[in-house]
């Protein structure tokens, strides 16, 4: 947060603030500081508002435990405060870096409907992860000729076998034979023994729609906010709790 926002008041209070600050400059850097972490973390409830209203929101949850502030200190000098919103980073999650910056995501795959349980909200379902220990059949463990055609030859035994979890396929691409070309990705085999994917693995990393959801969102929080009316709320605190 900018300190020339929290100072965009009418001449005659900035004069008054002055004064405090002359008078009693320990509990005017409580002021400040107290003023820039409510500038934060109303920007950080517009921010999930604003996330909410422009992605696809799968867990609610997930969403507010990643959007945090870092409060200002009062006891570090004016020139030094500030409070920080934002996203945080997680694995296999940059806090919507992608979105807000027209950035390309660090990910290559993609998931189906079918991975999220026949939903777009929904979420990816374990099976469906790629995750350290799975031990998904690939066309490795099987035999042929080339890398197409032991995913064909995989292919053929696991629906032989009725095989209902999911399996890797690559290196048909460009099919093999006559048999159709197929994408990179882990599949499952459906009831009716067609297999559908849960995930594709693309060869590019993935660039996702931009959404300025920070930027729009401390816009709005800033436009909407009575600063005057903060610094009265935020100096009758101070006044009564620290008033020596």
């Amino acid at each position: 947060m900018s300190k020339a926002d929290i100072f965009n008041v009418e001449l005659s209070d900035l004069i008054n603030l002055r004064k405090w600050y002359k008078r009693a400059p320990k509990e005017f850097l409580r002021g400040t500081a107290s003023m820039l972490n409510d500038l934060a973390f109303g920007t950080r409830g517009r921010s999930a508002i604003e996330i909410e209203k422009t992605m696809v929101i799968r867990n609610l949850r997930f969403v507010m435990s990643s959007l945090r502030v870092v409060k200002a200190n009062a006891r570090k000098a004016l020139d030094y405060q500030k409070a920080e919103v934002g996203s945080i980073s997680r694995d296999r999650f940059t806090g919507w870096q992608e979105q807000e910056f027209g950035t390309t995501a660090r990910k290559s795959r993609t998931h189906s409907l079918l991975s999220r349980g026949g939903t777009e909200g929904g979420i990816v379902r374990r099976r469906a992860r790629l995750l350290s220990g799975s031990d998904f059949p690939t066309p490795n463990d099987y035999p042929g000729k080339s890398k197409a055609h032991r995913a064909v030859v995989m292919i053929i035994m696991l629906k032989r076998k009725r095989y209902r979890k999911p399996f890797v396929i690559s290196g048909l691409e460009s099919g093999y034979r006559n048999f159709p070309q197929v994408d990179d990705g882990l599949y499952q085999y459906t009831n009716k023994d067609q297999f559908r994917a849960l995930q594709k693995f693309k060869d590019k990393p993935i660039k996702p729609r931009r959404v300025r959801w920070m930027s729009r969102a401390r816009e709005a929080f800033l436009s909407s906010v009575n600063i005057t009316q903060l610094w009265t709320k935020n100096i009758k605190y101070i006044l009564k709790n620290f008033r020596r």
